[in-house]
């Protein structure tokens, strides 16, 4: 009786093993299920976080979650970043460089930098949470650094 058990078990084991092979690793870019884009137009916006240039020259908003540039003048904006992660709060470093944001691209809310044109994008924290949100740059930062992960407001 015992050897009938022990074999039943064994082919429940042997024969679930494809199903309990480790779920693919989630990746925000790339949810699961039927997606569908949506073109818009906007000439304005609410509830945003914008930051002026340190020379004064143009402007950088999140909108929608997607980071924008835009002449202080005025004009047409240009995405710097755009996608299913949600992009928020840019910052101009103090040289004006770079540009750090808050963004959940990697899983889970987290510090980003990329350079001032939208291109070289990595993650400076690890937090992985709802813990970090409204970066800020060191005034002496020469370069983007690390950020203390569990700070509301962690500076880069």
């Amino acid at each position: 009786m015992l050897r009938r058990l022990f074999a039943a078990c064994v082919a429940v084991v042997a024969l679930s093993g494809p199903a309990l092979a480790e779920a693919p690793k989630w990746d925000v870019n790339a949810p699961p299920g039927p997606a569908k884009d949506a073109r818009i137009d906007v000439n304005s916006g609410t509830w945003l976080s914008l930051d002026v240039s340190p020379d004064g020259k143009e402007v950088v908003f999140d909108l929608l979650g997607d980071l924008y540039v835009i002449p202080i003048a005025g004009g047409e904006a240009k995405a710097l970043t755009t996608g299913v992660a949600w992009d928020m709060q840019p910052r101009y470093s103090p040289n004006g460089r770079w540009i750090a944001f808050t963004s959940d691209r990697g899983g889970g809310d987290n510090i980003w930098v990329m350079n001032r044109d939208g291109s070289n994008v990595r993650a400076i924290g690890t937090a992985l949470d709802r813990s970090v949100a409204s970066p800020r740059w060191s005034p002496s930062a020469p370069r983007p650094g690390s950020c203390s992960s569990g700070s509301r407001s962690p500076t880069v």
